[in-house]
């Protein structure tokens, strides 16, 4: 039997690298609200854990969407785990659940996946799809592991983030014009002292944010689609429910669709010797379009995030869900009206009007709207 968590706070988790982990209060808010979302892509004749609560929401949207899942707070020894993403902390809340050690991850499994989620990965892909590709990219991110070395790289650089190596929903990513040079220098030095370094990129003149989506399975990446979302800040705001080909035609109002092709088609093969076996799995590689001295460019590996995202959610709402030329909106904003109403779906498929995808009434809300 499959089972499934959603654990949002796992990048939090990464970052304590410790099965004992206690997420603070407001990291646990997401995941609380969003416990039954794993219902719109599990594997039919799974079991989504989370405690007992909303059954009259859970059944209605399995009878109106052809849902085969149920929800649980104990599940069999060896049950096939799919968290949101991994780490000791996740391994440690399915033990708790009844899943025996055996069916889990072992500890050395989880620390090259954890490894593998540290920021820096995204130079490692960089580096390697330089040699590859056929058009420049100059945009790489740098890994400090010393005050000395984030004021050498402050000297030659204008504005750039800094971001903690392991972080969740925005909180450590920073601007370094956004504070005085003390300021950046202190909370660089802080994420050192706690994480062993900090990653430092240039900031850019941003156009639009994106992502490509794989799935990781037997030692091999294989490209499924595209995630085209919106942030507040850094943090994720919104999807875009279109098909990929809608998708690809807006990116290619600002770089040629045969460079994107070729992005997928390297990335395939790039990810596939990064990762190797490690994971089983979506995940997605943000990238951001930007304009530099009046050209459009691709920032080709914003971050790999190894792990379900909600890109990848809206990837299978769009082509589960959605009927057939309809188009959405996935969102994730804070407070709800309670009300679970204002739609049409035929035959499994949402037609118009607002489906919540967690129950009502909750402070997040995560939603499709037709548009």
């Amino acid at each position: 039997m499959n089972a499934y968590l959603f654990n949002p706070e796992n990048d939090l988790a990464l970052a304590a690298g410790t099965a004992n982990y206690t997420p603070p209060k407001n990291a646990l808010l997401l995941s609380n609200c969003g416990r039954l979302l794993p219902i719109w892509y599990a594997a039919p004749e799974s079991v989504v854990l989370a405690k007992p609560g909303y059954e009259s929401w859970v059944n209605e949207v399995c009878d109106t969407y052809g849902l085969d899942v149920t929800c649980s707070d104990t599940l069999p020894q060896n049950a096939i785990c799919s968290p949101w993403g991994w780490s000791m902390y996740a391994a440690r809340i399915f033990n708790n659940a009844g899943v025996a050690v055996k069916s889990l991850p072992t500890d050395d499994a989880l620390s090259r996946l954890r490894n593998l989620s540290h920021r820096r990965i995204s130079i490692s892909v960089v580096q390697a799809l330089r040699r590859v590709v056929n058009f420049e990219i100059t945009k790489i991110a740098t890994e400090a592991k010393s005050a000395a070395d984030v004021v050498n790289y402050a000297k030659n650089n204008g504005n750039f983030y800094f971001k903690s190596p392991w972080s969740s929903t925005g909180r450590g990513v920073a601007l370094s014009s956004s504070m005085s040079a003390e300021e950046v220098l202190r909370r660089c030095e802080g994420i050192i002292s706690r994480q062993g370094s900090v990653m430092l990129e240039p900031s850019v003149n941003k156009v639009q944010d994106f992502a490509i989506l794989f799935y990781s399975d037997a030692g091999k990446v294989t490209h499924i689609g595209y995630s085209y979302f919106s942030n507040e800040g850094n943090s994720y705001s919104s999807n875009v429910l279109v098909d990929d080909s809608e998708i690809l035609s807006i990116l290619s109002r600002y770089v040629p669709r045969e460079m994107l092709e070729s992005l997928v088609d390297n990335l395939q093969r790039v990810l596939t010797e990064i990762i190797g076996d490690a994971y089983i799995g979506y995940f997605g590689v943000d990238m951001m379009i930007y304009e530099e001295c009046g050209a459009y460019k691709i920032d080709v590996c914003t971050e790999v995030n190894l792990r379900m995202t909600m890109g990848v959610l809206a990837w299978i709402w769009n082509k589960r869900f959605m009927a057939s030329g309809v188009k959405g909106i996935l969102s994730v904003t804070y407070g709800s009206d309670g009300i679970d109403c204002n739609r049409i779906v035929e035959s499994g498929k949402l037609v118009s009007g607002t489906q919540y995808l967690v129950p009502p009434g909750q402070q997040f809300s995560i939603t499709v709207n037709t548009i």
